[in-house]
């Protein structure tokens, strides 16, 4: 019997090794060893570990440079050819699709890249959002000719390459060009229509209702133009400049109403004092901490079926150093459908959520068609944000 000392001990070298001989020049590897490692080439393979090739394997996506913001963060420094302020990087998180998705702008770069946005795919947290969508900037910025010659240093890596070599591009969403709207507060950028809804409500002092901002669309010479009633400022109509789809058409009309009130907003921005968004804040925890999950049972029951992917939006947005969410319900029926309901401000992503879903569930509850639905035992002042 060998002894069990003069038995050959495997190395954590064997495995590179015999990569090594597999692939030696002018050394075929056989059908087997083929079809296990599949299409990645020799030199992927022995340069990444094991979690890497499983990844690989599995999932076929390359995982984002996690040096992608700090990338970005330089190029941008040398575009801007300054230091870096609030609000010229600006990203937004939102829930989708049981992940999450992150939507970066850029309003401080000059040309088209200053105009647009970029978007991930859904991730499994904000932190690879993020880099996602900063891995898809850095992409855009460095095809751009006028950029080019600054952001070449921080992207000669074949990965951010327009069409380089071998590498496989991350699973990205390009948004394509869009306007940010700049919001309030100085250094955040957010969705104009949510802007104008956040003005009103501080204007009127109160909440929106389905019937206080109406959006109608209409089509001419092949654009769709967009029209914004505020009925909470006496039936005031703005028009939006001609856009390619109904939603930034919408988000054009929106734009025109927020530079009518140009001087009222920064008086709003200058009166919202640090007391006062810390008593939102506290006035937020106060909100049931259940409001969401009813808020789903009640979807469930006017629906037949659980929500969707889709069905229950929230969109959350910096704003006056803290956070306002809102709220959409495509799938309820009739006005409820096409409402609108935003948080006020708070200190987490979280209070943000609940405010909304809070006055999003008050409302439902108040509908005739849709409150008849709800669980007997639904007190409407237990959720009132």
């Amino acid at each position: 019997m060998q002894d069990a000392r003069e038995r050959p001990k495997k190395s954590a070298d064997d495995g590179l090794t015999r990569g090594m001989l597999i692939f030696r020049p002018g050394l075929e590897p056989d059908a087997q060893t083929k079809d296990n490692l599949g299409t990645r080439t020799p030199c992927q393979l022995l340069a990444s570990g094991p979690s890497k090739r499983k990844a690989a394997g599995e999932t076929g996506d390359g995982a984002p440079d996690p040096s992608s913001r700090s990338k970005l963060h330089d190029a941008c420094t040398r575009v801007l050819n300054r230091s870096l302020e609030p609000g010229d990087i600006v990203y937004q998180i939102r829930e989708e699709q049981g992940g999450q998705v992150a939507e970066l702008t850029l309003p401080s770069l000059p040309g088209p890249c200053g105009l647009r946005s970029w978007t991930s795919n859904v991730c499994e947290n904000r932190r690879s959002a993020r880099l996602r969508a900063a891995d898809l900037a850095l992409r855009s910025l460095a095809s751009d000719p006028e950029l080019a010659a600054a952001v070449a240093p921080l992207t000669c890596q074949q990965s951010y390459l327009p069409g380089g070599g071998g590498s496989s591009e991350p699973a990205l969403v390009d948004a394509g060009a869009r306007a940010p709207w700049p919001s309030s507060a100085a250094g955040t950028v957010s969705d104009a229509k949510t802007e104008l809804v956040i003005f009103c409500q501080w204007s009127c002092g109160r909440p929106m209702g389905r019937k206080d901002l109406r959006y109608s669309a209409a089509r001419q010479g092949g654009q769709h133009v967009a029209t914004v009633r505020m009925n909470c400022f006496c039936g005031e109509e703005f028009v939006g400049a001609p856009q390619a789809n109904r939603r930034r058409a919408e988000q054009a009309a929106a734009e025109k109403a927020l530079r009518a009130f140009e001087k009222e907003r920064a008086q709003m921005a200058r009166a919202a004092p640090k007391r006062r968004r810390v008593q939102t804040s506290a006035a937020a925890c106060d909100t049931h901490p259940s409001v969401k999950q009813r808020l789903h049972d009640v979807c469930t029951r006017v629906l037949g079926h659980p929500p969707q992917a889709g069905d229950v939006v929230y969109e959350v947005a910096a704003e006056n150093g803290g956070v306002t969410a809102t709220l959409r319900l495509p799938c309820l029926p009739g006005e409820l459908g096409s409402q609108v309901w935003t948080s006020r401000l708070c200190s987490s992503r979280h209070d943000a959520r609940l405010q909304a879903a809070a006055a999003a569930l008050a409302t439902v509850l108040e509908d005739p068609a849709c409150g008849s639905m709800a669980p007997a035992n639904d007190n409407l002042q237990s959720y009132q944000p």
